[in-house]
């Protein structure tokens, strides 16, 4: 850059040209030295900072000014020099200020108020019995001080990379220098520096790009908004990923068995964490072989089934015009727009379109003889135990796997419910997260035992620090 300030504000002014919300404030330090404040509007706030900069210089001469700004020696404030104008105009961008200096080379960046965004919020999308309601918010610096304010220990590493050529969002990787997974930092950092791409705009974004198998119909990475339960997983050796103006965070790598834990889990008595994760598990296969499971027993295997039951469904079947495969895929595909149509209408609207819209659809559809009375309730059980499941992405994935199935054994019949049993989990069996197998042994990879990822284990009064590096290399032994 160039010292001459005139020369300096043309070249920015050209560079910064049709950017409406870019000001450029011209000061004086003194009666001899000129400076200019560079900054974007919404972001300065009062500009506080820059005016305790320009006390701080008053009555200096420019070489001492050059000399501070070189050092770094300028106050308490989060200040450091640019010297290239790519680095002023990103400055710029991420919201500070900079300030430049007739006749000294370097340009000062200020922390300045930063862009506005929700601040720290209530979790309502991971609702819990106890523990703490906290939710990351959009700021990048303060999802990290949230962790930062649950673990203050040195052994907690934050590293920093800027991803997207335009966008040059912040992804932040959290981990625990002596309890990560080894190899797992290493492999981030190769695929975060490979990215090339022009934005990223959310963590979501990451999620797919980081994924070892970006087509495949299963999530292989768990996303929280608690900070607290990203704590607890950062105890137990996996790493956080954070990305700006994202209100969620990754935790890699992820095993099948992280989608059913939720926050909670660790506050409640073992007993009733333990009851409510199996829940979940058979919940989760409640939801994909459910309807499945239903088509069997009522057109291929009568004799699973005890007589009068079998008798009060065939006698409500013959009243409909379809068979039991159309009736629950209509009934499928009717709950499944209800589900969208909810998520979209705005506030309390989606309340009601909910709950009155799928008790009005299927009283009518019943009572208009098109679906029978059972087929609405297994429907209806299907969902609610894709509801029960922590994660919406993988019970998004179980109500398709569930359709599939559906379709298996309305046309191969007791031979479709198993091959779709084995099928699912021969296709998790080949899936991985970062290079760890999604569904290993866990008591190989984690740094609590299998039996507390699949029970809820009490706790001891006096509870010693396990090695992972330690387990790992015993294991791989």
């Amino acid at each position: 850059m160039e010292k001459q300030l005139s020369k300096k504000e043309e070249r920015l002014r050209q560079s910064l040209s049709d950017c409406a919300d870019v000001v450029f404030r011209s000061l004086q330090l003194g009666e001899e030295t000129s400076a200019l404040a560079i900054f974007m509007e919404p972001t300065a706030g009062d500009l506080m900072g820059v005016s305790q900069m320009v006390l701080s210089f008053l009555g200096e001469s420019r070489q001492q000014i050059e000399k501070r700004i070189k050092d770094g020696n300028v106050g308490l404030l989060d200040c450091a020099p640019l010297t290239k104008e790519e680095q002023v105009i990103g400055a710029i961008f991420t919201g500070d200020v900079v300030l430049c200096v007739d006749g000294v080379k370097e340009a000062l960046k200020i922390p300045a108020k930063g862009y506005p965004g929700l601040g720290v919020t209530k979790a309502d999308a991971e609702k819990g019995l106890r523990g703490s309601e906290e939710s990351f918010a959009d700021a990048i610096k303060v999802n990290a001080a949230l962790l930062r304010k649950r673990l203050k220990c040195p052994q907690l590493k934050v590293l920093q990379y800027q991803v997207g050529t335009r966008s040059q969002t912040l992804v932040y990787v959290v981990y625990m220098e002596d309890l990560v997974f080894p190899d797992l930092i290493p492999r981030l950092k190769e695929r975060l520096e490979a990215f090339q791409m022009d934005a990223l705009a959310d963590v979501g974004v990451e999620q797919q790009l980081l994924a070892d198998k970006p087509g495949t119909l299963f999530s292989q990475m768990q996303s929280t908004k608690r900070p607290a339960f990203a704590c607890a997983e950062l105890l137990n050796g996996r790493a956080v990923l954070l990305v700006d103006n994202s209100p969620e965070a990754l935790l890699l790598p992820t095993a099948y068995q992280n989608f059913f834990q939720v926050a909670d889990d660790a506050y409640l008595h073992f007993v009733v964490a333990t009851s409510l994760r199996w829940l979940r598990y058979v919940a989760s296969l409640g939801a994909m072989y459910t309807p499945g499971a239903y088509v069997v027993a009522t057109m291929q295997e009568p004799q699973l089934i005890p007589v009068h039951l079998f008798l009060t469904l065939q006698r409500s079947l013959l009243q409909t015009p379809f068979g039991a495969t159309a009736e629950v895929l209509l009934m499928e595909v009717a709950f499944l727009l209800l589900q969208e149509a909810g998520v979209r209408m705005p506030g309390e609207m989606s309340n009601a379109i909910g709950i009155v819209g799928g008790l009005i659809i299927g009283s009518a559809a019943v009572e208009a003889g098109l679906v029978s009375p059972m087929s609405v309730m297994v429907v209806a059980l299907s969902a609610l135990c894709a509801f029960s499941v922590p994660n919406q992405e993988m019970a998004g994935a179980y109500r398709i796997v569930s359709i599939l199935c559906l379709v298996l054994c309305s046309v191969f019949g007791t031979v479709g419910l198993w091959v779709s049993i084995l099928g699912t989990g021969l296709y998790l069996a080949t899936l991985t997260s970062l290079g760890y197998p999604f569904l290993h042994k866990i008591d190989s990879i984690y740094v609590k035992p299998a039996p507390q990822r699949i029970f809820r284990a009490w706790y001891a009064r006096k509870q010693n620090p396990v090695r992972l590096r330690e387990r790992w290399n015993k294991w791989k032994h």
